[in-house]
């Protein structure tokens, strides 16, 4: 008898991966969608993309989560990666990176907004809405910038 798995088996490498991905996802929307010569009349594109970020980010961040709760240690805050609202006022403002997979995989919508600018924002806003109870929270993330803290953070535990 073989015994093949045991705990979850996450490397720093898949969490790199799944991070390039929502990274990706992340940068290419403004030119898919305003800035592009793509037409997509049908909304399919529009339609895949939504279900490959949301798919992505939650895959990032239940990675993430498990390999914290493997032990690995959540090494920053990175509170300029997005700000958090909360009816609750014992709620902090700045987050960790388990805060913000704690709201990506709690969260019921997940939205963005891009408009034609002259000066596009290069890592756009993305809201995440949600609820705990009767209270509502609101968190808005750079998901550029938390896939790069993520980074970060993965290149911090491979040198420890």
């Amino acid at each position: 008898m073989v015994k093949i798995l045991g705990k979850h088996k996450l490397s720093t490498d898949l969490i790199r991966s799944l991070s390039i991905d929502c990274l990706s996802l992340d940068l290419v929307a403004f030119n898919l969608f305003i800035d592009g010569i793509h037409a997509d009349e049908a909304d399919k594109t529009k339609d895949i993309y939504e279900e490959k970020l949301s798919s992505s980010l939650l895959n990032l961040a239940v990675a993430v989560r498990t390999l914290l709760y493997q032990g690995h240690i959540d090494l920053k805050c990175i509170s300029y990666c997005g700000f958090y609202e909360s009816d609750n006022p014992k709620d902090r403002a700045s987050v960790t990176i388990k805060d913000i997979c704690d709201k990506i995989i709690h969260a019921e919508s997940i939205e963005r907004e891009l408009e034609s600018s002259p000066y596009p924002d290069n890592k756009p806003v993305t809201t995440i809405k949600g609820s705990h109870g009767k209270s509502e929270w609101v968190m808005d993330i750079s998901v550029s910038l938390f896939c790069e803290s993520v980074l970060n953070w993965v290149n911090e535990l491979d040198c420890t």
